[in-house]
C-alpha cells in the first residue's frame, strides 16, 4: 500500500500531530417513550452520548471537569457526543457523523461550551464536545447506524 510523507518539514510536522478517530455507533428511537432511545457505540469507554433522556457523558467526566453544554431534542434528531481522547488536545479540526447505511454526512459540530469544543477545569483538556445531529426521529421505533468521526491534534510537549 503507498503511502505519502511529505518533504516540508512544516507539513510533515502537521501530519504527525493531526489524529483521526472513528467510532461506529447505532441509535435506537424509543417507540414513543423517549427512556428506551437506546445509544450503543463499539467503544463505550472513549464515547459517550447524551439526548434529552439518556445521558452517558456524565459518567465520563473527571472530578472538577466542566460538563459541556448540550442542545438536545430527540424528536429532532439532536443530541451531544463525548469522545474521551486521555491525552491532552491542542485543536479539534473537524467532526462530522456518517450514515453508513446512507453513505451521507450528517451534522456534528463543536460545542460552543466549551470553547473549541475541548473540556476545560480540573482533569479537563482531554476530552471533545460534539452537537449531533442525524435524520432519525430519536422518538419514534427507528435505528441510525454510523459513525462519528474526529480530527484534531494533541499536544506535544
Amino acid at each position: 500500500m503507498p503511502s505519502y510523507q511529505a518533504q516540508d518539514s512544516l507539513v510533515l510536522g502537521r501530519q504527525l500531530k493531526t489524529q483521526r478517530l472513528v467510532l461506529p455507533f447505532t441509535v435506537t428511537g424509543g417507540n414513543g417513550t423517549p427512556a428506551n432511545v437506546s445509544f450503543v457505540a463499539d467503544d463505550p469507554a472513549i464515547i459517550g452520548f447524551k439526548s434529552a433522556s439518556v445521558d452517558q457523558t456524565a459518567a465520563m467526566l473527571a472530578t472538577g471537569e466542566t460538563a459541556p453544554t448540550y442542545t438536545t431534542t430527540d424528536a429532532s434528531g439532536i443530541f451531544g457526543a463525548l469522545v474521551a481522547i486521555n491525552e491532552t488536545i491542542g485543536k479539534v479540526f473537524n467532526a462530522q457523523i456518517v450514515d453508513r447505511k446512507a453513505n451521507s454526512v450528517c451534522y456534528a459540530n463543536i460545542t460552543a461550551t466549551p470553547a473549541g469544543g475541548i473540556t476545560a477545569g480540573t482533569g479537563g483538556g482531554k476530552k471533545i464536545a460534539l452537537q449531533c445531529k442525524i435524520p432519525t426521529d430519536l422518538t419514534s421505533n427507528t435505528t441510525f447506524d454510523g459513525v462519528v468521526i474526529v480530527e484534531y491534534s494533541t499536544t506535544i510537549g
